[in-house]
């Protein structure tokens, strides 16, 4: 039998009811053991993972750990991925002045031990950090917040350790000018000073007591634990990935001031004078106080490809829409004019940045992460119902569409691409099937927020006196001639191969997985030839997950990402499951990986280099573009879809696959979206709440519609559009029948809560 039940919530009106409490959970239960979030803001380690020399340690790191002598080190290892700022406690008894110790931090247990990884790309490991020691309490610096590591290293300098990097004292109030100075006056891996201070030579002995990080990573809730939804599955496995999406949401969301890792970037603003391999955290980014970036790590700035993906897990796990709004604000506020070939100032377009500050200063740009940023306004306004802010962008907004749509040909009714700058894949430019399935979705969502202004009564033309209705019907012509286009013969469909090829310029022969991927997940294509792209894709899967070719020998949790999202758009709702457990589920358990974060990418034989970058070093342990299983976890294995702002109007259609329990939902400003389902050998049970006040359409068991009141004071799921289910308290069960419909739910009874 099956059980629907509508309830009602309010954010408002549950804050209310405990008072407001930051430690309350919205969501109590057993799922709680798979956030990551620290339960404090000073994070310790959780062990000693690693000795060399003469080290005495404290097993459980709360005692005493002495390093005596050349070579001695001791490698800390963190429950999980973390960022923040180094403190750490010297006891008295074996220090003395002008002293100093190597300090080297890592994500990955590959590259723990005197080197850090990298932020840049001009050397393979960042420059090693020497911190002068004074008894008790020492840290480094404000301007040296770590993005990102698993791992910290303490060390006393060998003559024979490899040079790799320059020696860096605590200074307080570091300026970017003051560490080149900084690094002139200090000789690799020798005596240092600095101005008239004594030089600092490497300590014989050192005992630490104590060790922290003050965790700054997600800086808009005072408790990063209380999350704003859940997902909780008979699969450890699952939940384990839907939590580490979550996690590495939070951990990418940064305060503004500590972002911009790309040193040789940042000098074009700041006037720095450091060397290749230095590194810090100290350039702002964004307006506000927090803001979503690309990875934890590096680059730590705003990229609108990273949010299509990101923006939604965001808003059903924590519902952080600040930090995506202060990022949407980054890109709008730094758009550039068109060109002068294409009608500068008084053209009525604009193009948005390929990344905030500190890129920009040279007009980097991307046709495709322009359009993601349109994508983050719509999935922003969908969730946040910020009407407000989409009335302060649209003017801005509707030109910067119109730039997209200006390159869509007249005579095949494709984008032509003009930008080879996209996920640092090769092949973007011409007919690039990607940038078709990219800007399909982009006019979905510009539709939308079109008839959601005009619903709320807000008049607007823009510079060639187009009003709402207006450039509603153009998108939707614009949308219904890229359906025509992409099937035209000899342009991208590869009959023979089941698959699109990359463009119809110089790249036939390849049949990119992101491509693909979203024009199945965005509707472009559908029917027959969705369902073999489908197929075709499965059946290129490797050990380790799905390679996106486009880019050789890689495997991209971005490019994945969209994968998952057309298997289910078709109702390959199996295989999505069964490629997260592949691939995001070795990503979790894999050598070399951070078993909490989800990384940038990595290589088809499973080595965590990403071949993007030659450094193995380099790649992003935490990657919000990775997170794509927490969000199509709740809107497709759940089924929780909102179809206009804050889930005013919704469809609930959960698709459970192999899994014998599933529940999960989130919270908007509304109220709640929850599913519960379970399965028996002898029923089916599932359970619904939705906001007081909202709409919405069920399926389940292939019957859509809503709940009809029958004679006998029974209730029928209907077909159709005859009665939508209003959200509020209620609970009706839906019996399973025997013979060849059986597994349908065919009657109910319904009874008030």
């Amino acid at each position: 039998m099956h059980w629907v039940t509508p309830l009602r919530s309010s954010l408002l009106l549950l804050l209310a009811a405990v008072g407001e409490s930051q430690d309350t959970p919205i969501f109590p239960g057993p799922w709680e053991r798979y956030i990551q979030a620290p339960e404090s803001r000073q994070v310790r380690p959780q062990k000693v993972y690693y000795t060399e020399g003469t080290v005495s340690a404290a097993a459980d790191t709360s005692g005493v750990t002495v390093l005596k002598g050349q070579g001695a080190l001791v490698t800390y290892e963190f429950a999980q991925n973390i960022a923040g700022r180094l403190f750490f406690e010297v006891d008295s008894a074996t220090t003395s002045k002008h002293q100093s110790i190597g300090i080297a931090f890592s994500e990955s247990p590959r590259f723990i031990g005197r080197r850090t990884d990298g932020t840049g790309d001009r050397i393979e490991y960042d420059l090693t950090h020497f911190q002068p020691l004074t008894s008790g309490l020492n840290s480094l610096d404000q301007d040296h917040v770590r993005g990102a590591f698993k791992y910290v290293t303490f060390f006393i300098p060998h003559p024979k350790d490899p040079k790799v990097g320059q020696a860096l004292p605590h200074i307080t109030l570091l300026t970017t000018k003051s560490i080149a100075a900084d690094l002139s006056d200090l000789a690799q891996m020798k005596v240092g000073t600095r101005g008239g201070q004594q030089p600092l030579l490497p300590a014989e002995s050192v005992g630490f007591k104590d060790i922290w990080v003050n965790y700054s990573a997600f800086p808009s809730h005072e408790n990063p634990r209380r999350y704003t939804g859940y997902f909780y599955s008979s699969d450890n496995l699952l939940n384990r990935i839907w939590y580490a999406g979550a996690y590495t949401l939070q951990i990418t969301t940064i305060p503004p001031n500590e972002g911009g890792t790309l040193i040789d970037l940042n000098k074009v603003f700041d006037d720095n004078r450091a060397p290749h391999g230095t590194w810090y955290s100290n350039f702002t980014i964004s307006n506000g106080t927090s803001v979503t970036t690309d990875g934890a790590k590096r680059d730590r700035m705003v990229y609108a490809g990273d949010m299509t993906l990101a923006a939604p897990g965001i808003a059903v796990s924590t519902y952080d829409l600040v930090s995506v709004k202060n990022a949407l604000d980054t890109l709008f506020e730094h758009y550039y004019h068109s060109s002068h070939d294409e009608g500068g100032k008084d053209s009525g377009m604009i193009r948005l940045p390929y990344a905030g500050p500190p890129m920009g200063f040279r007009f980097e740009f991307s046709d495709t992460y322009h359009m993601h940023a349109l994508l983050g306004v719509y999935q922003y306004v969908l969730y946040s119902g910020d009407f407000d802010y989409l009335k302060h962008l649209w003017w801005k907004y509707v030109q910067a569409i119109e730039y997209s749509t200006s390159k869509i040909s007249k005579h095949t009714g494709l984008m032509y691409v003009t930008s080879g700058n996209d996920w640092l894949r090769p092949g973007m430019g011409g007919e690039n099937v990607e940038a078709q399935g990219i800007l399909l979705k982009t006019l979905f969502g510009s539709v939308k927020l079109a008839e959601w202004l005009g619903e709320d009564g807000y008049k607007f033309k823009d510079v060639k006196g187009r009003d709402l209705k207006q450039l509603i019907t153009l998108w939707e012509g614009y949308m219904a001639g890229l359906k025509k286009g992409i099937m035209a013969p000899k342009k991208l469909w590869n009959e023979k191969v089941g698959l699109f090829c990359d463009n119809s310029g110089d790249r036939q022969d390849i049949f990119p997985q992101d491509g693909n991927s979203w024009a199945v997940a965005t509707g472009l294509v559908t029917g027959d030839i969705a369902r073999r792209i489908s197929k075709e894709l499965k059946n290129r899967w490797g050990i380790y997950g799905a390679p996106a070719v486009e880019l050789p020998n890689t495997i991209s949790p971005f490019a994945s990402g969209f994968e998952l999202q057309a298997h289910t758009q078709i109702g390959n709702y199996q295989t999505a499951l069964d490629l997260m457990r592949r691939q995001w589920g070795y990503m979790l358990d894999g050598p070399g990986f951070t078993n909490s974060t989800l990384i940038e990418g990595f290589r088809m034989d499973g080595d965590i280099q990403y071949p993007a970058y030659w450094s193995s070093t380099r790649n992003s342990h935490a990657h919000g573009w990775s997170a794509g299983p927490t969000s199509v976890l709740t809107d497709s294995i759940l089924g929780i879809k909102l179809l206009s702002p804050l889930g005013k109007t919704w469809s609930i259609t959960p698709q459970p696959g192999d899994l014998a329990h599933v529940e999960g939902g989130f919270q908007t400003s509304l109220g709640k979206f929850v599913v519960n389902y379970d399965k028996t050998a002898e029923e089916e049970v599932l359970e619904v709440e939705t906001p007081e006040g909202s709409f919405g359409t069920l399926n389940w068991g292939g019957i859509v519609g809503g709940m009809k009141m029958e004679t006998g004071g029974k209730w029928r799921l209907t077909k159709g559009k005859d009665g939508k289910i209003k959200g509020g308290k209620g609970r009706t069960q839906f019996v399973h029948q025997n013979g060849p419909s059986q597994g349908r739910p065919q009657y109910a009874g319904t009874e008030e809560l």
